[in-house]
């Protein structure tokens, strides 16, 4: 046999003529044969190729986005190990929320937390409605990428920033903590390094705030009032792909102390000597940014982010018997003449609390867990301005008034003519008092005021203490 027992459409479509066809020779069919094979095989191997390329850019795209790793060729345990490492990110910060939340002082002044999964929301430009972003520069901006997180959608047009701020929910005191989960690391170039901050003490309209910078080589401190910055304290880092960054506005040291951790580690720590970043009620959201690097090299982008998150951080918990509250809001508050207590949510803010004692900001009252004899002080910066004639402060149990206190303080004249007007008054006193009793602060004036007592952002001016002395020996 020299030829196939049949022929077909496609073999006589090779041949200019059937005797042509019939002519072939049995080495010839041989080889015709093979090269058939080889070449069919061939289109096999490439069409696999194709395949194995497809998924292993995939598993290279989920190695790099999770993990922060540059490169290509990554295998599937790498992948594997970059889902359970965004898993394991996300639960660290979910478990450090949840134990600052069930600190005594958090829930004594009803703290708030808040953890927002970036990982699990659906793919978008932006955050989401519970997010504002300020999007300057360039065309390049943060976007949720649904699985992998907040991503930067680079755009090489120009240098980008992308801040955002939470809208949904502010702390309830002065005292925040705020995370960030990252899954890749703020990418450089030589001098040409992309940027992430946290930020904290942060007001509506974005333009004031504490930050934390981070770059891959760098971590700073800083604050921004109306848009411009004082850089408070910087050093060099390495910054850690998955890892858990925070940003503590107020902690042990005061109000003023600020830090940076990466995880349970602190890398920067700051006291800031003065009153230039703001306090305050209307500074109370918290939020961050991305900066990316446009270049001749291509977009040099911000980390990418697993998750947000953020909760009240108050002190911890003191020692001995003893607790403070202040009023950190400047807005003055008016008086009325004869007895009378101080007005709801006088003050704003605690410096911390014993179990023994808990406070109540719509009375300013405190609530004792031990009969005993208590030390109570008060002080309230005045706006200077008027005063009434006669103010003396007095003290109310559970309500009731029990004694004047301190010396009364009034408007006086010097002695080369003109008023003199006093710029704060203060007492203290000890008082007896039971398990479950609530002491108040009020005064006694002869004159209404419309404005008179004020707070004051340093927490040293316009406070409440009180303390146990000794306990009852009955």
């Amino acid at each position: 046999m020299t030829q196939p027992d049949r022929i077909t459409p496609k073999d006589a479509a090779n041949y200019g003529s059937f005797a042509e066809y019939a002519g072939t020779t049995e080495d010839e069919w041989r080889e015709k044969m093979r090269a058939d094979t080889s070449r069919h095989l061939k289109d096999a191997r490439t069409g696999v190729r194709g395949i194995g390329v497809d998924i292993g850019t995939i598993i290279s795209n989920i190695v790099n986005g999770f993990q922060g790793w540059p490169g290509r060729g990554w295998g599937h345990q790498d992948s594997e190990q970059a889902l359970q490492d965004a898993a394991a990110t996300i639960a660290g910060l979910s478990a450090s929320v949840t134990a600052l939340q069930s600190n005594r002082n958090n829930q004594a002044v009803g703290g708030v937390s808040g953890v927002i999964d970036f990982t699990s929301r659906p793919s978008g430009s932006t955050f989401g409605s519970d997010f504002n972003h300020i999007r300057s520069g360039g065309n390049g901006h943060y976007s949720i990428s649904q699985g992998a997180g907040a991503v930067w959608a680079a755009v090489n047009d120009a240098n980008a920033t992308d801040a955002f701020l939470y809208n949904a929910l502010q702390t309830a005191t002065d005292y925040q903590k705020v995370w960030i989960a990252f899954g890749s690391s703020p990418s450089y170039i030589g001098s040409q390094e992309a940027v992430n901050e946290i930020h904290g003490r942060k007001n509506l309209a974005g333009d004031t705030y504490i930050y934390a910078s981070l770059t891959k080589r760098t971590a700073k401190l800083g604050c921004c009032v109306s848009g411009f910055r004082t850089q408070f304290i910087s050093k060099s880092i390495s910054f850690k792909p998955n890892g858990l960054y925070a940003l503590e506005c107020g902690t042990v040291g005061g109000l003023r102390t600020f830090r940076l951790l990466e995880g349970s580690t602190v890398l920067l720590a700051y006291t800031e000597v003065g009153i230039t970043s703001q306090l305050g009620s209307d500074y109370r959201y918290t939020g961050g940014l991305g900066s990316a690097i446009a270049g001749g090299l291509g977009t040099q982008p911000p980390g990418g982010m697993y998750a947000f998150a953020l909760a009240d951080n108050q002190a911890t918990t003191l020692v001995g018997s003893f607790a403070t509250m202040y009023r950190a809001s400047t807005t003055a508050v008016g008086i009325s003449s004869g007895y009378n207590q101080l007005p709801a949510n006088f003050f704003d803010n605690t410096g911390g609390n014993t179990e023994d004692l808990t406070y109540d900001f719509a009375t300013g009252g405190w609530t004792v867990a031990n009969d005993g004899q208590y030390y109570v002080e008060i002080e309230s910066a005045t706006t200077g301005i008027t005063s009434p004639d006669q103010f003396i402060w007095c003290v109310f149990v559970n309500g009731v008034f029990v004694k004047r206190v301190g010396n009364p303080i009034q408007r006086g004249s010097s002695e080369v003519g003109g008023v003199r007007i006093p710029n704060a008054t203060g007492a203290s006193a000890v008082i007896p008092m039971q398990s479950g009793d609530t002491m108040t602060w009020g005064y006694w004036s002869n004159e209404t005021l419309v404005t008179y007592l004020k707070g004051d952002p340093s927490a040293g001016l316009t406070y409440s203490s009180i303390g146990l002395l000794n306990r009852s020996l009955a």
